[in-house]
């Protein structure tokens, strides 16, 4: 399922960033939604695979987590580079917001002041959406890179 889904994201953002003059807020929206389900999705069939295993460990007195839990993480499902259609997403949030001059996003080259925010991991993907819906990278640019795990 995760591969099918990844598949029809990834295709769906390189459709988009084809005609992108044709791309509307909702679209990009539904393409965001989508990116956070699957994440959602890929992290519920990790957490049921934790517990799961933890519980057959309680209940039959093994160390069958010890083995099995690393044969998750390595499974395909769990290998997938989220970052990667994000930067696609977020080109083309820049790109409909240069188009569209929405009213309240700061200026290309402005740089506001700097805060921390400490975010739940399992809504790191949903902030770095929300994020890329209304900010511009440093230089104007998107680049690719970084895992979930490197925000903060």
């Amino acid at each position: 399922f995760v591969e099918l889904q990844w598949e029809v994201i990834t295709g769906e953002l390189r459709a988009r960033q084809r005609t992108s003059a044709g791309v509307s807020a909702q679209a990009l929206d539904a393409l965001a939604e989508e990116l956070c389900i699957l994440d959602k999705f890929v992290r519920a069939n990790s957490e049921g695979f934790r517990k799961i295993t933890k519980k057959c460990d309680k209940h039959c007195n093994t160390a069958f987590s010890a083995w099995f839990m690393p044969q998750v993480e390595s499974a395909p499902f769990r290998q997938w580079d989220f970052d990667a259609p994000l930067s696609k997403l977020s080109r083309l949030y820049v790109k409909l917001r240069e188009r569209e001059q929405e009213p309240g996003c700061m200026p290309r080259g402005e740089v506001a002041d700097s805060e921390v925010y400490l975010v739940p991991l399992e809504q790191i993907l949903a902030t770095k959406v929300a994020l890329a819906q209304y900010l511009t990278p440093p230089g104007g640019t998107v680049t690719t890179g970084g895992s979930a795990s490197s925000v903060r």
